[in-house]
């Protein structure tokens, strides 16, 4: 396993861990977002010609419906990655943007 890949199945991990906490707290009507952009971060060059830095959300504070849209979106395309990943080596390229 590639350390790109060690380092996306830690984010994503981080990230199922967050939306597990925002799941189980439903009276808590906002969430600081720090700890997604953290981990968003830590994806920086993971996966070669992936610009994750449009994926931060950039505000202090979600409501719960919000931030888990986020979650669940980024938590997805992981999961990709995560599980095909260990098959193939070039899935840790993301196609370049052509035009």
């Amino acid at each position: 396993m590639t350390a790109d890949l060690r380092r996306i199945r830690a984010v994503a991990a981080s990230l199922r861990g967050i939306r597990e906490r925002v799941d189980t707290h439903p009276d808590d009507t906002l969430w600081n977002t720090s700890p997604f952009d953290n981990a968003v971060g830590l994806l920086d060059g993971a996966i070669e010609n992936a610009d994750f830095s449009a994926h931060m959300l950039e505000c202090e504070e979600l409501p719960a419906t919000d931030y888990l849209v986020h979650l669940d979106g980024l938590i997805a395309f992981l999961e990709v990655y995560e599980k095909e990943g260990e098959t193939s080596a070039s899935l840790l390229r993301f196609p370049g943007r052509k035009g």
